[in-house]
């Protein structure tokens, strides 16, 4: 059975860790290699970003109740499990449509490490949350 509260909480903790990765961690690295100037970030930021934020907090509940279906479904209940099914959900699903970011966008390696590596923790720690709820 699926902890709505479980994935509640797994949504608010991938919001926090997204907020810290693209924030204090690596703001100024993400700034730089999707060329994103600072004036205009302190220009969104200055309308507000309430609307992305909800936006973005609905996908990573979404995220979160997928994975926590997953989970159910294929009844993981260990952290090497919680490991496994997160790497080949990574692998097999975001990663290639990441990589398009190089392909099509003429985005760097780095820009696409920087995503990629925040998702496939993002999931993990998800998938801690719900593995423990």
């Amino acid at each position: 059975m699926i902890s709505l509260f479980g994935v509640l909480l797994a949504a608010i903790v991938g919001m926090l860790f997204g907020w810290l990765w693209y924030g204090p961690l690596f703001g100024k690295l993400w700034m730089r290699e999707s060329n994103v100037a600072a004036e205009k970030i302190e220009a969104v930021k200055a309308k507000g970003m309430k609307k992305q934020y909800i936006s973005s907090f609905i996908f990573t509940l979404v995220s979160a109740y997928i994975l926590a279906y997953f989970l159910n479904l294929l009844q993981v209940g260990t952290i090497e499990g919680v490991s496994s099914l997160v790497f080949w959900i990574w692998l097999g699903f975001q990663v290639p449509i990441l990589i398009g970011s190089i392909l099509w966008e003429n985005r760097t390696f780095k820009f696409f490490t920087l995503n990629a590596v925040h998702n496939v923790i993002v999931l993990f720690i998800m998938g801690l949350v719900l593995l423990w709820i």
